[in-house]
């Protein structure tokens, strides 16, 4: 069984276009689980809509906010599926996402952790394309990320375009304190576990960015803009770091020396 999973927080606005997305593949054979962190808008109202006609969606509303790293792996800790995907509420899948993500997790070796993912088109509120390329307009140098260490300082993998196998989910639990970024510990577990990513070379989503997004794209600065911002915003910049560390150090027993010097590899490398 295939599982698709998505978590929804007072997503109303968007919720519509991308689950018509989902329900016109050309693949449908996937049960799609959907769990509902406390929404306050009409986000219940239109997935129990959704639901009814569709006996292949699953609805629950969770009693406590888990935020959307814990909700997602909550998730996949439940579902028994052989293959999964992370669906956010905001985005447009196109309609071979499914088919092509699918294909290619198929064709590895299923004794190992696999995890397919693929790069995005942004688009704006209204779908209208602000960048081709997810990985060009965030600076993402996919060739520097190939080793569990590599990828603990700059994962390329986005939760909304991976398609990962059981045995990704196997070295995936536990979770440990620091985990707050379900993509990055699922890709960087299955690295580590002596697994694989494969990038596919269709850009099969169209990634949506607004004003209400929890994490979202974030666009390079040019040459030397780029240090400038470092400089200026040192405090912010040295937070993220910091819960990224935390995240590797859980994840792979990465101290710190070997993240600063991974770091350093890959901005100067």
């Amino acid at each position: 069984m295939n599982a698709i999973l998505m978590t929804t927080y007072n997503g109303q606005t968007y919720l519509r276009e991308q689950l018509d997305s989902l329900f016109s593949q050309t693949c449908q054979d996937w049960e799609l689980y959907v769990s509902d962190d406390g929404s306050t808008d009409q986000t219940v109202a239109i997935l129990e809509e959704y639901a009814h006609s569709h006996p292949n969606m699953h609805v629950e509303v969770n009693t406590k906010n888990l935020g959307p790293a814990r909700n997602f792996m909550r998730m996949v800790e439940k579902v028994d599926a052989d293959a999964y995907m992370f669906c956010d509420q905001d985005d447009v899948w196109l309609k071979d996402k499914v088919a092509q993500s699918l294909l290619a997790l198929n064709k590895e070796d299923q004794s190992l952790p696999v995890v397919v993912c693929s790069d995005a088109i942004v688009v704006d509120e209204k779908l209208d394309v602000v960048s081709q390329s997810f990985f060009k307009s965030s600076g993402f140098i996919v060739d520097k990320s190939k080793t569990a260490k590599e990828f603990a300082v700059h994962s390329y993998v986005q939760g909304a375009s991976m398609c990962f196998n059981r045995k990704a989910k196997e070295v995936s639990f536990p979770v440990g304190k620091n985990m707050v970024m379900h993509d990055y510990w699922i890709s960087i577990r299955t690295l580590y576990g002596d697994g694989k990513i494969v990038l596919l070379k269709e850009q099969n989503l169209l990634y949506r960015q607004h004003g209400t997004n929890t994490l979202g794209a974030e666009e390079k600065l040019p040459g030397l803009q780029f240090y400038w911002y470092k400089i200026t915003h040192f405090r912010k910049i040295y937070n993220v770091y910091k819960v990224i560390f935390l995240q590797a150090k859980d994840a792979i027993g990465m101290n710190l020396l070997e993240y600063i010097y991974y770091k350093f590899k890959y901005v100067f490398g």
